[in-house]
């Protein structure tokens, strides 16, 4: 399940890469912008073993579209969490959400930060954002670590997968503000429950042709 907000700068740029590296693999129910809140998300969300949401996040919630809320620390339906690995690109939900998603939830195992989640975008690719070459430094390797999973990875390795892209991307870039947020996004990716779940394989393809612009 995926709910993917595209709603400002910041959730079209995360959304996008997603929309562009994993939806072909991950397939449905994928939620996207107007979509990527409720009734739709709570229509959907108990279904699969796997569940990556963007958008903006706080200590204890995940937004979606708008910003509006879909998960509270300890008010969502444990039916939508129970058995899943669960990847939360948004800011600080690894303080509180995320180890919730395992001790409520009852999640096999979630990932997420537990500070703001940083990288630059270039505005001029705002209907196509998963072409900013600024963006992927830090997405890419988020993307990695995404389809680690989806090649029957284990939680750990596939944060071990992402952090391993900052690190290549480090010794890639002259930028040391590109450094920097290299380095705090390695620094505060976090993993609650299981290290070794895993979750279903799919098929490792990238269609050739990029989604249609980002229009609304």
């Amino acid at each position: 399940m995926l709910s993917l907000p595209i709603f400002d700068a910041p959730t079209r740029s995360s959304s996008g890469f997603i929309l562009r590296y994993i939806l072909p693999r991950a397939g449905p129910p994928a939620l996207v912008g107007p979509l990527a809140r409720n009734p739709f998300f709570n229509l959907v969300a108990s279904g699969g073993d796997f569940a990556i949401l963007t958008g903006h996040g706080s200590p204890d919630e995940q937004s979606g579209q708008d910003a509006v809320n879909l998960w509270t620390a300890g008010k969502y339906s444990p039916d939508q969490t129970q058995g899943k690995v669960i990847k939360l690109l948004s800011c600080d939900t690894g303080l509180e959400l995320v180890p919730d998603l395992i001790t409520y939830g009852k999640a096999k195992a979630a990932l997420g930060y537990d500070a703001d989640y940083l990288w630059l975008g270039d505005p001029g690719y705002y209907l196509h954002p998963y072409d900013d070459p600024l963006a992927a430094m830090c997405l890419k390797p988020v993307i990695a670590g995404l389809n680690a999973l989806l090649d029957g990875c284990t939680a750990q390795q596939s944060l071990d997968i992402e952090r391993a892209g900052y690190l290549a991307n480090m010794e890639n870039t002259d930028s040391e503000l590109i450094q920097a947020l290299l380095q705090w996004n390695l620094n505060h990716g976090v993993l609650y429950g299981s290290g070794s779940a895993t979750i279903q394989r799919c098929p490792h393809f990238t269609i050739p042709i990029p989604p249609p612009p980002l229009i609304f």
